[in-house]
């Protein structure tokens, strides 16, 4: 064997290269299968053990109990149903040799999975619960265990090693289970937890005071007692909670440390003012990701305490992806002024000035002028990815085809752009703007103009091709929509915006054929000693 391959790193970068599960520099394309990490298990004893610990790394259980195991001691049969599962079934007792080859592989394992087909929990989950040996997976440190029906099994693979449990919570039943888990696993950092929030809040919430030292936690809710605790702690990393309680009791939360180490915080379908009150705990938070959702109809003055205690908690320095998702199927008898946000209300996120995602979803939209645009693009010079999307928007915007020069202008690193312009007037396109060659900004690559209004397709695909030189996608609220205008009812219901998308596609395809002129006029113009390389 060459020497080379006894440095530890070297072989350890093959390992990597091979294992399919595994990222990583050293294989940044196509991924190998399984076989050629079996293939290098059996070349010889050097590689043998490391390789088998990559094979065996992360398995579910299926797969343990049916290629560890004889292979006269289980089969598969079809589910009785149109779902076309199968489920595993146990054909004979299970005997103390069976276990032989199974204690080679489980030590390696370190993640392991329900998934896969369904055990039948008649025999085989209960003569696993009679027979497994003890400690069979004493290295184990990650457990998903979606089992819905046989939760209580889950017993049979807990360990004091485990950092990292995923469960599904269907019942009061396996809701009492998680008193123990706890105190059976004590290093536990990562914890997602599945359930329909409301009838286990208070379980849940006891069993996440009970962990000590939490890193990432994903769940479905949590009482304003477990916040407080996981307030106090320099742990917690990554906190993602479907729904906040109401009612916040601003007395259990003390001090000015509240969440130092959390860096990325999301909130699922929770309202705005639980949100509003949860960030008012909060100061100067080293924050690098903050997500919101939430499904009611919030009006402009709830957003508005929003982004106040969104930039009075969260540090300015280090926040770089802000997404507020306000999101709402109704909006029958809603008033545009309650919900139409105003230019003023945006201006405290703009001393976040490392972001380089901001996303805002509102109802009804954004009050903006020109002017506003311009602020945003000065204020956040790394954006990459900027959207102000209006779901019912009830008033043509007032920004125009004139603020995409600012975008052009302050943020250089912009691939992907949303906002609502009344695009129906085209300015005059000044060559003085232009920068080498023409070329305004380079990067920008996909346009999102919503609802918007547009006049000319020429005129405004020369416009926007001269400011964004490199952009061949426009899309608009009806990108997967039928937009026949021969279709009598829906251009009785939908007829301006149908027009206006078909007259936007139009646009978009003009794109190429300008960009290609200007082009060919550009290597004239070299040619010619007139222009610039």
């Amino acid at each position: 064997m060459h020497n080379c391959l006894k440095i530890v790193e070297i072989v350890d970068a093959i390992y990597i290269y091979l294992d399919p599960s595994q990222t990583s520099i050293f294989a940044p394309g196509p991924k190998s299968s399984f076989r050629d990490l079996a293939v290098m298990a059996r070349t010889c004893t050097t590689f043998n053990g490391p390789a088998l610990d990559h094979l065996w790394r992360s398995t579910t259980l299926d797969k343990l109990l049916t290629r560890c195991m004889p292979s006269d001691l289980w089969t598969f049969e079809k589910i009785g149903d149109s779902s076309g599962k199968n489920k595993l079934k146990l054909l004979r007792p299970i005997r103390a040799p069976d276990w032989d080859r199974l204690r080679l592989y489980a030590p390696r394992v370190r993640h392991l999975s329900s998934y896969g087909p369904i055990l039948a929990s008649g025999d085989a989950l209960d003569a696993l619960s009679v027979s497994l040996p003890e400690k069979l997976f004493q290295n184990l440190k990650s457990l998903t265990w979606h089992r819905i029906a046989e939760f209580h099994y889950i017993n049979l693979f807990l360990s004091p090693a485990l950092t990292r449990l995923d469960i599904t919570l269907t019942s009061f039943s396996t809701v009492s289970l998680l008193s123990s888990l706890a105190s059976v696993c004590p290093r536990l950092t990562h914890v997602s937890i599945e359930s329909d929030s409301s009838p286990y809040t208070e379980d849940i919430s006891k069993f996440v005071c009970a962990i000590q030292r939490p890193e990432k936690l994903t769940l479905p809710s949590l009482t304003w007692k477990a916040v407080a605790y996981l307030s106090r702690l320099g742990t917690l990393k990554s906190l993602d909670l479907k729904i906040l309680p109401r009612g916040l009791q601003r007395s259990s939360v003390q001090g000015t440390n509240a969440f130092s180490a959390l860096r990325t915080l999301s909130f699922e379908e929770s309202d705005i003012r639980p949100v509003t009150d949860f960030l008012r705990l909060c100061t100067a938070v080293p924050l690098k990701e903050f997500d919101s959702d939430s499904y009611e109809f919030a009006t402009a003055a709830d957003m508005h305490a929003l982004f106040i205690a969104i930039a009075a908690g969260f540090s300015h320095a280090s926040l770089e992806q802000l997404v507020l998702n306000n999101d709402c199927e109704e909006f029958e008898g809603a008033d545009p002024t309650d919900h139409l946000i105003p230019h003023h209300s945006l201006l405290p996120l703009l001393c976040f000035t490392n972001l380089t995602m901001l996303c805002i979803t509102s109802p009804m939209g954004f009050d903006l002028d020109d002017g506003a645009v311009s602020d945003f693009a000065r204020a956040l010079p790394h954006v990459m990815t900027f959207s102000l999307t209006a779901r019912f928007p009830t008033q043509i915007p007032r920004t125009t085809l004139a603020c995409l020069h600012s975008f052009a202008q302050y943020c250089p690193r912009l691939v992907g752009l949303t906002i609502a312009l009344d695009a129906t007037t085209v300015p005059t396109i000044d060559l003085n703007q232009s920068q080498a060659g023409g070329v305004l900004h380079p990067a920008l690559r996909r346009l999102y103009v919503q609802h918007s209004p547009v006049g000319r397709a020429m005129s405004v695909a020369r416009f926007i091709s001269f400011v964004f030189p490199r952009l061949n996608a426009i899309q608009t609220h009806r990108e997967y929509e039928a937009n026949d205008e021969n279709d009598e009812e829906d251009m009785l219901d939908h007829g301006e915006a149908i027009r206006h998308h078909n007259r936007w596609k139009e646009v978009e395809g003009l794109l190429l054929e300008v960009s290609a002129i200007r082009e060919e006029g550009r290597m004239l113009g070299v040619q010619l000693g007139v222009g610039c390389a």
